[in-house]
């Protein structure tokens, strides 16, 4: 009896909270992951962290593209697909590999129209029993949200032949300098790139060709955000939907587990566009250098590798 009473409170407080907002006023920054999870128990599509990318200005990725000596050390670097060809002083956007993640780097004058500071996460996402199709869509953790209800296909060309690379699903909002993805991958496109049958999507299978273990770069542990309101908001709400568990809070400081890396969500309501503050990354040795590109500066320390955006998105 008393557990039915304690679940009772629970729906009355969210129904109650969800009134309260629903008559205008400003949503609570406030993500009560167990009072949720209490109501929500649906069976969650697996999520990993796959790659980021970030925008920087033109001083600070001149000074990336000349840093030969730098890159022969640290990491393995290329202009992408389909020929992954290395880069040149030319690049506008370059992709730095590791293990399981990478890193995408863009240049002021990238193809895509990214402005300085702009930047991106994604995720890939998978289920145990249904293999990548067309309608494939995320199972979350409640149904008939506003969160991840949108979705995109992305079509690569590879040599004679265009395949579908992966289905994207993302929740529309105001507009947003940090956007996230959540994707399905179809492995027909690994047997396309490869040449060879491959019935799973696997990250490392992608990178298989590009990563480069001799060198320090291995893949991130962290990532850091600095949010609006906005964005604070609907990447808790992702990631709680998606089954992320809540590892730690500290005021409006969310630090949540995605697959095998940590979000740290910082709330920041005084600033007008979001960013990634800094990134934790892991090393294949031990090593201990400070590089700088202008704005982007890299400190490694023993095993663990810190990007910190300087002055990036001022």
């Amino acid at each position: 009896m008393k557990t039915t009473i304690l679940y009772l409170l629970c729906i009355l407080q969210l129904v109650l909270l969800s009134c309260k907002q629903n008559t205008g006023e400003s949503p609570t920054p406030t993500i009560d992951y167990q009072k949720i999870d209490m109501l929500f128990e649906q069976e969650t599509s697996d999520i990993l962290f796959n790659h980021l990318y970030i925008t920087l200005d033109s001083i600070s990725y001149s000074q990336f593209l000349k840093a030969s000596q730098w890159m022969e050390s640290y990491a393995a670097i290329d202009e992408g697909l389909p020929n992954f060809h290395p880069i040149t002083e030319n690049t506008t956007t370059s992709y730095l590999r590791g293990h399981h993640h990478y890193v995408e780097i863009l240049g002021p004058d990238n193809a895509y129209g990214a402005a300085k500071g702009k930047s991106g996460i994604g995720f890939c996402l998978t289920h145990h029993k249904e293999s990548f199709n067309d309608s494939i869509a995320p199972k979350l953790k409640k149904e008939d949200t506003p969160y991840l209800a949108f979705s995109e296909t992305i079509v690569q060309p590879l040599a004679a032949t265009e395949d579908v690379w992966f289905k994207a699903f993302y929740t529309k909002g105001p507009k947003t300098n940090m956007q996230s993805w959540y994707a399905f991958y179809n492995p027909e496109f690994l047997t396309s790139l490869h040449g060879s049958e491959h019935e799973n999507y696997a990250r490392d299978l992608f990178l298989k060709k590009t990563y480069a273990p001799e060198k320090l770069f291995k893949g991130i542990s962290s990532i850091e955000l600095a949010c609006n309101q906005a964005d604070y908001n609907r990447i808790a709400q992702e990631m709680r939907h998606l089954g992320c568990p809540l590892l730690k809070k500290v005021g409006d400081t969310l630090t949540v587990r995605s697959g095998d890396i940590d979000i740290k969500l910082m709330l920041h309501p005084e600033q007008e566009q979001s960013h990634i503050h800094k990134l934790l990354c892991t090393l294949n040795r031990a090593d201990e250098s400070v590089k700088a590109f202008g704005d982007l500066v890299i400190i490694n320390s023993g095993h663990q590798s810190v990007w910190t955006f300087a002055n990036t998105y001022e």
